[in-house]
């Protein structure tokens, strides 16, 4: 589905497992989304950003309009559950492997095409 260079190819396996995805600030458009076929069809989805418009667009979501910081702030006083460790530790493993994947394109020395 991704490019084997790719920052999120490593967090397929993760968000296959999903139930639940919130979404940030996201417009969830073709390209970052692997032409709408990265997230599970099975999860629910949360989405939060300030422009009402980009909510709900491309996937149905419970919509919360509104600033990300202030929305998750008052998420994480409503629910004060512990860190899930475990968790955490698979999204940082994956977010390192794709960071290490897509580096070599980061870093290219060649000369950019001029449009």
């Amino acid at each position: 589905m991704a490019d084997t260079d790719s920052l999120s190819r490593p967090m397929q396996p993760l968000l296959a497992e999903a139930d639940v995805l919130l979404l940030i600030g996201t417009r969830t458009n073709q390209n970052a989304t692997y032409s709408w076929k990265l997230y599970p069809a099975s999860a629910s989805i949360i989405h939060i950003d300030i422009d009402g418009t980009e909510i709900g667009r491309n996937y149905e979501a419970l919509r919360l309009v509104g600033d990300a910081k202030l929305a998750l702030a008052g998420r994480r006083s409503a629910d004060p559950r512990r860190a899930r460790p475990a968790l955490e530790f698979r999204i940082a493993e994956a977010r390192q492997a794709g960071n290490a994947a897509a580096s070599a394109n980061m870093t290219c020395a060649a000369m950019a095409l001029r449009p």
